[in-house]
């Protein structure tokens, strides 16, 4: 088992000039083999040009990652497409998954892809954040791979996006998923959910209301851009994928002398993968362990209301 620190992301002891240090990459990719109405990015049919580049991109990234010995990194893919039905993502995910530095490596999916590669990754290591979307694979094919990877060891979480039409859905995943496996929802973009409705969602994740609304931001600490950063394909280093201001590159190494704790910029964060890291919200104890794959140190009870958090599983089952 990987030494970690609190929260397997966060800043933590190290040795000599080396830190830790978590890394959120978007390269180019932007096609992705499901439409959905909700989804936040724009999509398009990748040229094989641009895949090309999307794989060298990559390559540049994971050679960058694989020779950064003296930091102690934690890597999550936030790719605007679907990665892993890329041979290069799922290359990637598993040599850095063997990297002795690398404490966690995870990316965000939507399951599609076979799941035989993983029996090569380190499970110590390598983990999922799985989305489940309606209408646009079959349940039981998305519940039998979700069994897969119950099988494999994985560690991954499951969640899907709260609107009213998927409520039914969700609450039948819940029911069919193991105790240990956390489904969480994310509340839909630009939606105001009344009391009675938020209240349905807490049901199936008690930490729905984490979620529920954005949270105001403006002035105050949070760990991106400084222990926290993102980095595009060209390796322009960001505090995070929704502040545009950037702290350098990459690879030139001139993003390090800009890393230092700062106030947020935005009014407000909206978006998991950025709120999760202010300070002053208590996700990082929350989700000790396992802040990048978003699986909480303890999973929330959903059976009865005020019940009280159960012991986190073992992730890896026998058939």
């Amino acid at each position: 088992m990987r030494e970690e620190s609190a929260t397997g992301t966060g800043p933590g002891p190290c040795e000599g000039a080396g830190r830790e240090l978590t890394v959120l990459y978007r390269g180019p990719l932007a096609s992705c083999d499901y439409d959905c109405p909700y989804c936040p990015f724009a999509k398009r049919r990748d040229s094989r040009e641009q895949l090309r580049a999307d794989r060298a991109a990559l390559e540049r990234f994971t050679n960058w990652a694989a020779e950064r010995t003296e930091d102690r990194l934690s890597l999550l893919f936030t790719p605007w497409g679907e990665g892993l039905v890329r041979s290069w993502y799922r290359r990637a995910l598993t040599e850095l998954s063997h990297l002795p530095h690398v404490r966690r490596v995870a990316i965000q999916t939507n399951l599609s892809c076979r799941t035989d590669w993983l029996g090569t990754a380190d499970p110590d290591a390598l983990a999922l954040w799985c989305t489940y979307h309606p209408g646009q694979t079959p349940y039981e094919r998305f519940v039998a791979k979700c069994g897969e990877l119950v099988v494999r060891g994985v560690r991954f979480s499951v969640g899907i996006v709260g609107l009213p039409e998927h409520l039914a859905a969700a609450r039948r995943l819940r029911a069919a998923l193991p105790a240990h496996v956390y489904l969480w929802v994310n509340a839909a973009e630009g939606r105001a959910y009344t009391d009675a409705e938020a209240e349905q969602w807490t049901a199936i994740d008690p930490l729905f209301g984490y979620s529920r609304h954005p949270h105001e931001s403006a002035g105050l600490p949070c760990r991106t851009g400084s222990s926290v950063i993102s980095v595009d394909g060209d390796g322009t280093v960001r505090r995070c994928h929704f502040v545009r201001d950037a702290l350098g590159n990459l690879y030139d190494g001139s993003y390090r002398a800009a890393l230092r704790p700062r106030p947020c910029t935005r009014a407000v964060c909206d978006c998991h993968i950025g709120y999760v890291h202010l300070e002053t919200l208590p996700l990082y104890d929350v989700f000790a362990g396992g802040v990048l794959e978003r699986i909480p140190a303890r999973i929330p009870a959903t059976r009865a209301p005020g019940a009280v958090p159960v012991p986190l599983g073992p992730t890896r089952l026998t058939a």
